[in-house]
Order: C-alpha cells, then sequence, then structure tokens
C-alpha cells in the first residue's frame, strides 16, 4: 500500500488504531509535519515577524501589519476579503464565486482582513498597533496550544457608524465600544465547522455578525420597539399604568417596513383578564377596536417617525379600548381581577409582522423583542419583563351592579331607577347604635317603618327634575350640583377622608363646598360636569327603545357601592335621625309659640312627619300649621255647637247647673291636653296625613295618604 504524503499515512493508521481498540479523545492532536513539528510548534515557526522590516512603529497599517508580523503566512484573496492564514484554519477552503454582503444596501463593502496566528507570537502582542481604516473590520483569531481560540476585532469608522445608524433608527441602546473590546471565544473545531469550505465575503461577513450578536443588521425587515401608550399633542408616551375600560394606543415601531401590516395580541402574565381563547388555544386579552371586539389586532406601518434621520423608520398605533364588547364579560374581567391580591393584572404584547404579510419570511424579521420561554425561539413579545408590564390597576366602582339599571318613563322624559336590595331594617349596625346611644328602639322603628316610603339603603333613582337621588332618605342632588345629598357626602369626606377618596373621587366623584360633581375617572381628558350637563350625561341611552330594559350606567355604579359601604350606612341613618329632630323641631305657621313635638308624640306623628321632611321639606311647617287649623277650627265648632244645644235646653227649663256643663274651647298649649294628648294628636295625624298632598290647597307631596295609612298600618 502506498501513501502520497505523510498525512494519509497518519489518516490510515488512526483508523485502524480505532478499529482495534476503539476511538480515543485526544486533547492536543500530533500532526507532524516533514520536520518533525508538531501543528502548534509549524504555525508558531511560520507565524514569525519580518525579519528586516521594523518591529516597533507606533502604528501600522492593516496590510503592512501582515506585511510586518505574519510575512510568511499563507494568503487567501476573495472580493473584499483578505485573509493572512497563521494558524492555518482556512487550509480547507475553496474559492467559490464572489459573493458579497453589503450592510447598506449600496455597492460600497465592508474591507474584512482576518488574521490567524498562535498565541504568543508578536503579532498577538503588537495588534493594538493597528490603526483600523474607516471601511474596514480586522479581526484577529489567536488560537492556544489547546485548540482555544480567542476573536479580537477592530471597527473602522463605517462600521461603527453603521452600527450606531441602525440602533438609533430602531430606538435600541448600545455600546459599540464594549462590542469591539469584548474577547469572544471558540475553538478550532467549531470554528472550522462554521466556516465551511467556501471562502466568500458573504459568509465571513456573517459569521463576524454572528459573533458580535448583531446578525439582526442584515435581515431585510426589524421591528424594533412595542409598547402601550397615551397620545398627547401627537405625541405616543408610553405608559405603566391603566384601569380596565381605559383608551389607549398600542405602538409597534419598526424598520424599513412602511406600508406593511402587522398582527398584535395582548396577553395576561397571570391570565386574568386573558378571557378569550384563539383556535390555537392561546389565550388573549380582549379589547375593542372601533367598538368591535378582537384579540387579534392589525395595524399598518404608515406612520413616520419625526426623528428618523433615514426615512426608514415607521410606526403604527392602533387605539384600543380595554374591555370585552359584552358587559357580561366586562364583569367577568372586573371579577377575576377582584380575585388578585394586589389587585393587578400585569400584560405585554405579541407581535407578529412575518405572519401579516405573505411575503416575508420569519428568518427575514429582526425583533428586537424576547423569547416568551427564554429559548431560541422567535424574540416577538415585548413587556414581559418584571418592571415592564403594563399593569392594569383594580378600581371597584361598583362593577358589581353592571346593567342593573331600570329605564323608567316619568312623565314625557325617561331616566333610570335602581330599586335596591338592602331594607333599612336589615341595617347590621342598630344595636352598636341603640348601645351608644345615638338613637332609641322607638326611633328605630319610626326609621324603618319611614323608609318602606323612601326605599333601600342601595336605591338609587335618576328619572325626575334632580340630577339624582340616592339612599333609605332618598337625598337629592338637585340641578344645581347642590342638595341633601352632596352635604351628606361633605361630611363623610370630613370623617372619612381615605373611604372618600377610594369610594367616590377614584370612581369619578367630586365634592366641593357641598356641591357634587362628576369626572370620567378613566379619561385624561374628560373635565368636570354638574348641573344640566350632568343630569343629561347621566341619562344617556334612556329612550322609548330601552324603557323598561337593563342597561349600564357606569356614572352611579359607583353611587350603589359607596352608600352600601358600612360607615356611609351609618351615616345615612344617623342623618335620619338628626332629620327626625330637626323636622320635630320645626314650627307650625300660625302656632309658632309651640315645635311640632309638642303635638306629635307617637312613632305614628313622628314618622309622618317625617316622611313629610324628607320628601317637601319647606311645606313641613306650613302644612302642618294648616292641619292644626283645620283641628282647631274642628274642635271649636264641636264645642260651639255642643254649648248651644245647653243653652238652648235652659232656655226652656232654666237649670243653673246646665251653665256648669258648657265647655271651653280646646287649650292651644299642647301641654295642656291632659290624658286626651293621644287622642287630639291622632285626629290631627288624620287630618295631616293626606292634607300633604292636597292640591287644592297648594300641597305636593306624592302620594301623601297612600303614604300616611303605609304607616298606621305599621306603626298603629
Amino acid at each position: 500500500m502506498e501513501f502520497k504524503t505523510l498525512e494519509e499515512l497518519f489518516e490510515y493508521n488512526r483508523k485502524v488504531h480505532e478499529e482495534i481498540f476503539g476511538k480515543v479523545q485526544i486533547q492536543q492532536e500530533k500532526v507532524f509535519d516533514k520536520d518533525g513539528m508538531s501543528y502548534f510548534e509549524r504555525i508558531t515557526a511560520i507565524s514569525q515577524p519580518h525579519k528586516v522590516f521594523k518591529l516597533d512603529w507606533s502604528s501600522y497599517g492593516s496590510l503592512n501589519f501582515a506585511d510586518t508580523f505574519l510575512p510568511d503566512v499563507n494568503l487567501y484573496k476573495s472580493t473584499a476579503m483578505w485573509v493572512y492564514d497563521g494558524a492555518e484554519l482556512f487550509a480547507n477552503i475553496r474559492k467559490s464565486d464572489r459573493k458579497t454582503l453589503s450592510l447598506s444596501g449600496d455597492k460600497d463593502l465592508i474591507n474584512l482582513l482576518v488574521y490567524t496566528y498562535p498565541k504568543g507570537v508578536l503579532a498577538e502582542k503588537k495588534k493594538d498597533t493597528l490603526v483600523v481604516a474607516k471601511h474596514e473590520i480586522c479581526t484577529f483569531i489567536e488560537i492556544d496550544i489547546d485548540n482555544s481560540i480567542d476573536i479580537h476585532f477592530k471597527f473602522g469608522d463605517d462600521f461603527k457608524k453603521f452600527i450606531r445608524d441602525y440602533y438609533d433608527d430602531i430606538d435600541q441602546k448600545i455600546s459599540v465600544s464594549s462590542i469591539e473590546n469584548k474577547i469572544y471565544q471558540t475553538d478550532k473545531q467549531e470554528f472550522q465547522k462554521r466556516i465551511g469550505e467556501s471562502f466568500l465575503h458573504y459568509d465571513m461577513m456573517q459569521y463576524i455578525l454572528e459573533t458580535l450578536n448583531l446578525k439582526n443588521l442584515v435581515k431585510k425587515y426589524t421591528i424594533s420597539k412595542a409598547f402601550f401608550a397615551r397620545k398627547e399633542k401627537n405625541i405616543y408616551k408610553l405608559i405603566e399604568n391603566i384601569k380596565l375600560e381605559e383608551e389607549l394606543y398600542i405602538v409597534v415601531k419598526g424598520y424599513n417596513v412602511n406600508d406593511r401590516k402587522v398582527f398584535i395580541s395582548i396577553l395576561d402574565k397571570n391570565n386574568i383578564l386573558d378571557i378569550e381563547t384563539a383556535k390555537d388555544s392561546r389565550k388573549f386579552v380582549p379589547v375593542l377596536v372601533d367598538n368591535e371586539q378582537v384579540i387579534k389586532i392589525k395595524g399598518k406601518f404608515d406612520k413616520k417617525d419625526a426623528n428618523d434621520k433615514t426615512a426608514k423608520t415607521y410606526f403604527t398605533a392602533i387605539k384600543i379600548k380595554l374591555r370585552a364588547k359584552k358587559d357580561k364579560d366586562l364583569k367577568k374581567m372586573y371579577e377575576n381581577l377582584d380575585k388578585v391580591k394586589d389587585d393587578k393584572a400585569y400584560l405585554y404584547l405579541l407581535v407578529d409582522f412575518h405572519s401579516a404579510n405573505k411575503d416575508v419570511k420569519e428568518e427575514d424579521v429582526a425583533y428586537y423583542g424576547k423569547n416568551e420561554d427564554d429559548d431560541d425561539s422567535i424574540v416577538n413579545y415585548w413587556l414581559d419583563i418584571e418592571g415592564k408590564y403594563l399593569k392594569v390597576s383594580f378600581c371597584n366602582c361598583g362593577y358589581q351592579y353592571i346593567n342593573s339599571f331600570n329605564v323608567q318613563k316619568y312623565g314625557t322624559d325617561y331616566g333610570l331607577v335602581y330599586l335596591g336590595t338592602k331594607k333599612l331594617a336589615h341595617f347590621s349596625g342598630w344595636n352598636d347604635l341603640i348601645k351608644n346611644k345615638k338613637l332609641t328602639q322607638d326611633e328605630k322603628e319610626i326609621l324603618i317603618a319611614m323608609s318602606e316610603n323612601e326605599g333601600n339603603l342601595d336605591s338609587v333613582q335618576a328619572y325626575d327634575n334632580q340630577i339624582f337621588t340616592a339612599g333609605a332618605m332618598q337625598k337629592t342632588v338637585n340641578i344645581r350640583g347642590g342638595g341633601e345629598f352632596p352635604i351628606q357626602v361633605q361630611e363623610f369626606k370630613k370623617d372619612f377622608p381615605k373611604k372618600y377618596k377610594t369610594l367616590f373621587e377614584d370612581c369619578g366623584w367630586i365634592v366641593e363646598n357641598n356641591k357634587m360633581y362628576y369626572k370620567n375617572p378613566i379619561d385624561e381628558k374628560a373635565k368636570k360636569i354638574t348641573g344640566k350637563d350632568l343630569k343629561s350625561k347621566i341619562r344617556e341611552g334612556c329612550s322609548k327603545d330601552t324603557n323598561k330594559k337593563k342597561i349600564r350606567n357606569a356614572i352611579l355604579e359607583p353611587i350603589i357601592r359607596a352608600i352600601l359601604d358600612k360607615d356611609f350606612q351609618d351615616k345615612q341613618v344617623i342623618d335620619f335621625i338628626v332629620r327626625l329632630h330637626k323636622a320635630l323641631n320645626k314650627k307650625p305657621d300660625g302656632h309658632t309659640a309651640y315645635k311640632i313635638e309638642d303635638f306629635i308624640k307617637s312613632k305614628l306623628g313622628k314618622a309622618t312627619v317625617l316622611d313629610h321632611d324628607v320628601n317637601r321639606p319647606n311645606h313641613v311647617s306650613k302644612y302642618f300649621g294648616k292641619a292644626l287649623d283645620t283641628f282647631y277650627s274642628k274642635k271649636d265648632k264641636e264645642i260651639e255647637d255642643e254649648n248651644k244645644k245647653i243653652d238652648k235646653e235652659n232656655e226652656t227649663i232654666p237649670d243653673p247647673k246646665l251653665k256648669n256643663k258648657k265647655k271651653e274651647k280646646i287649650s292651644r298649649n299642647p301641654k295642656d291636653w291632659g290624658d286626651k294628648h293621644s287622642e287630639y294628636e291622632k285626629e290631627i295625624l288624620d287630618i295631616y296625613g293626606p292634607l300633604r298632598g292636597d292640591k287644592s290647597i297648594g300641597a305636593t307631596m306624592t302620594d301623601a295618604a297612600n303614604r300616611y295609612n303605609k304607616l298606621k298600618n305599621k306603626l298603629q
């Protein structure tokens, strides 16, 4: 058997050895040349500096460096590439076509100069003296005796500028010097496997970019950023916090993507708001785009970035509303959010450019997001990092009462009513209030009976001439924004400032100087409104078409929740008692020497006066006075008729004793009534109850007689 070279002989012996003894792992393969040198000894010998040229200059050009410090090594040349291969790493390459890789897309190429040599030679020590030209990249590949390789780079100004411009265009920060000065490590086997057998500018450029982790620079399309934003004066500003149902924008930026399409979906880190499932079983957060629910949000790169000097950066901005379209699904989103300990959902984005454009391959797109699972998958997830998520905060503004209001016709107008579910009788704080002497057992019974005429603790209506009325006492916000309910809220604000902020202010309701305003809490541009504007806003959606149907009213939902708060309920009840005492302290017209409480002692009487005061507070003195006038007139007539009868009898049969039977008129001082007080009070109430609504005398209380009869049934 004949062998043409020593290498062939050694290869044959190696195979025979493996067949007999098996494959043996060798740390450093000893390949001897004709002179008996090892591989490392040989490449060290041929990588010595020039024997004549000066070796101590302060700087060398790229070619002078090779001629001076690696004059005897093999030189391989290709289009725009020179390889000075002292380490014999390119020994097996073959010349191929002239395929090149231009970074800028024009005819100008970056010249590649590659120097390979073993560690320890003078070229390693002198590489810092090489001054790279502006259109060059110099690569130093240094191999050690164990076949490990260190790779160093020097960048010309053209390549540095290209890197900076590219990352500036896509709004990414990068340090060119840190990339250039880093030592990149590999080994001989891996390096030669990557280089292969071809000898091309294109392949070497690709290898350099991959080694530097800059391979995205040569991809055709780039998706650089994706974030949630608000629009302020045509500027889209990144946001990190938002509330459910708010409007916002999704902004995606790209390079060389003008007029291209893109798909975006929203994911939830903890699966709180992702209530819709796609065909591939993945779950996404539903949003509204042009009032239609979607989970695949479609955008088009049709907006120019004003800061882009190269005119290649475009972006898309899609306006969305963070909610499901159906109220029942929205309620589910709120319920899920309500269950989370920190009251937040954490959202991030999936951006898909390649699927949105049929002529684009995934490998043609550089995504500057992150891998969802930190593997080698496509890096098209944005904000999926601690501290970067869009945090959706939970603010309970009465989501439990979504679609709880009924539309009701009132005269020719339409409004809203929520009858509530919590009766005053079921108020849990009665015993504490009685124990703390805030009220008596009789007063409790009076309030419970009277409240049946008004409504439940959580009842709210907005269909008459007031802005709205709320609570067991049906306190109103009048057409000017004032009234008893704002006063009650103002006092609550003073007593419970934190609760006021949570229950009212955070949900859009503001009280200032006993006047209430509303400002949409999920609209940063909203202005606070009151009066007729607020009345109209509340009644939006109320019409003939929706009459007797349930609709949503996000403005009044917080009011229901607020008036059900334990401390606010306590306040409602205590205010009820204060109101009762104030009503009883009023003086009847024409009888101002006395207070109403001097005439009224029974629970029925007190409830009837309170019932009137809650509904028509300015009418109480007047019409209670009229009731007294009627009562006294009636009683005076009865006594007058009885005395006339006595006088007539005395004329027929004179009898001095008959004169003693004559009666005097009832005392106008109720304290003189004695054991007749309850009898007289009952007569007064039977007059006063229906009289409160007698239109013939100007009284306007609605359904007064029926309300009085209900009270009689409960308290007599």
